[in-house]
């Protein structure tokens, strides 16, 4: 399954209220910043408490997750794609192969 991800700068909970209203659609999850706190980490900044860690919303049939992004977002960089596999082999081959030619942000 491939769910887009839409990244915003500090306005997500905005953008998920507004869309409520558009699309008559309802925030099926959202978990902002403040009730995440990883491991080595001992607080979060006030400013980013509030912001959005991820939520997800369901718009005219198609999931979608949301979320504000602490690092600034280049021009471009709103829209990310997740893709869930049903098992860790298959997932590790398919981001082998993506970050032959790629960039990762992340360690899988």
């Amino acid at each position: 399954m491939v769910t887009p991800y839409l990244v915003f700068s500090g306005n997500c909970k905005e953008v998920l209220e507004f869309y409520q209203k558009v699309f008559g659609s309802k925030v099926g999850m959202s978990m902002p910043y403040g009730e995440y706190v990883p491991d080595g980490v001992k607080t979060i900044p006030a400013n980013l408490s509030t912001w959005v860690l991820h939520a997800e919303m369901q718009i005219c049939g198609t999931k979608l997750w949301f979320a504000d992004e602490i690092r600034d977002l280049a021009k471009g960089d709103i829209v990310r794609l997740t893709v869930t596999v049903p098992d860790c082999k298959g997932a590790l081959k398919i981001f082998n192969q993506l970050k032959e030619n790629g960039e990762s942000f992340l360690k899988f």
